[in-house]
């Protein structure tokens, strides 16, 4: 008994099964009952009722095939995602599924790409910069944080990703405040011991593989958050601004080291990375000619 329980239940069966069960439950069955019902209690008077009888069985059967057509596409769909899941867990993560519908499977099938795409720039990143960016260095040497040269890169592939999943890439750019004249006061191993603090700082702040933290000059920063949008980056910048404001970094005349910050998002303020930069430093200069230590949008 258990086993033919078993049998009849639909757990161990695939999504073309199911789907199938369904539609007969749905249209074929109730089909069938209609024609049996007409046949053993409607009277076939005449020709006219006879006609009348055959139109509504053409009408849902046209229905049903309708609904069939709906069902295979469903199936069709799934099967494509679950054999698209198989070939990239297989190791092909270059297969890619061209004909995507907008409905919720298209919409695994784009997340499952996205994944897939940052996976393959984590894992091909460091073998294709290796150590070396056109002759730059990936990692500053001070802080440990990622060099221009290799931001820029990736911010241009984040971009490029954005654009193909329609999804956002947000760019933040820290500029201190004061840190010209903290150094002049306290000299310069006491201006790198601030750099380094900050720079430890805004390491916290990346919390995700794709997210990256670099260091773009002596007082400058960023920060490239992929899939963010420009809300969510400047509640981080928001957040990072106060932090920075909280360290005991001050000259003797009480100038405190802050930070004003700029923040772009693709395609928003540009469609390359070095338009979002621009945008952001262009941000970044007109706060601090109406004051410094804020977050500019």
């Amino acid at each position: 008994m258990a086993d033919t329980l078993k049998k009849l239940s639909l757990k161990t069966h695939g999504v073309r099964y199911k789907i199938l069960i369904a539609f007969v439950l749905m249209s074929i069955i109730p089909l069938l009952a209609t024609l049996y019902l007409i046949a053993a209690y409607v009277p076939l008077a005449n020709t006219g009722t006879l006609l009348e009888i055959a139109c509504i069985f053409f009408i849902a059967a046209g229905i049903s095939f309708l609904g069939f057509l709906l069902c295979r596409s469903i199936v069709n769909s799934v099967i494509a995602l679950s054999v698209h899941a198989r070939i990239l867990a297989n190791g092909n993560l270059e297969h890619r599924i061209d004909d995507v519908d907008c409905d919720e499977v298209g919409t695994l099938v784009q997340s499952l790409d996205v994944l897939v795409d940052q996976l393959r720039n984590t894992i091909s990143g460091p073998k294709r910069s290796g150590d070396d960016i056109a002759g730059h260095s990936m990692k500053d040497e001070l802080t440990g944080l990622y060099t221009m040269a290799y931001l820029m890169t990736r911010l241009d592939e984040e971009i490029e990703l954005g654009i193909r999943y329609q999804r956002p890439c947000s760019l933040i750019v820290i500029n201190l405040d004061n840190f010209k004249s903290y150094g002049s006061v306290h000299g310069q191993l006491a201006a790198e011991g601030a750099i380094i603090e900050i720079a430890q700082l805004i390491k916290k702040t990346v919390t995700e593989t794709a997210e990256k933290a670099a260091r773009l000059g002596d007082d400058e920063f960023a920060v490239l958050l992929p899939g963010k949008s420009k809300r969510f980056a400047i509640g981080l910048a928001e957040n990072l601004r106060s932090n920075i404001e909280k360290l005991p970094l001050s000259t003797a005349k009480g100038q405190k080291i802050t930070a004003t910050m700029g923040v772009s998002e693709n395609p928003l303020d540009g469609s390359n990375g070095r338009s979002l930069l621009h945008r952001a430093r262009e941000r970044i200069q007109e706060a601090k000619r109406s004051g410094k230590n804020r977050v500019a949008i």
